[in-house]
């Protein structure tokens, strides 16, 4: 392994912290992880993004975090038990979007 994917798994792991601290009241749209990650990236959106689905999806693995979905028919949250659900969900453009838009991705500590 080198020192730069060493320094980015270091700097995920890091962030995971910070989000399970953030969540320690509840739950918080998908979209809150890449406004933290954005304070440690010197604000570049493409590398604040990486970083902070790779901590999602570190916090998911371990099971130390739930990602939960707006069913809007149903004014219920399903919560996502897939791998593969997981993976597609913080690959979509649109689960990381604005406030306005990024409501139906919702994080929770398990």
């Amino acid at each position: 392994m080198g020192p730069e994917v060493a320094d980015r798994e270091s700097q995920a792991d890091s962030l995971a912290l910070e989000i399970l601290a953030d969540l320690a009241n509840g739950q918080a749209p998908l979209y809150r992880v890449w406004e933290l990650s954005l304070k440690r990236t010197d604000d570049h959106p493409g590398r604040a993004l990486s970083l902070a689905g790779a901590a999602v999806e570190s916090l998911v693995r371990s099971n130390l975090l739930v990602m939960l979905v707006a069913e809007e028919e149903k004014s219920a949250m399903r919560k996502i038990e897939s791998p593969d659900e997981c993976e597609s969900i913080l690959k979509a453009p649109v689960s990381w979007a604005d406030r306005q838009q990024a409501s139906t991705v919702w994080i929770a500590r398990t």
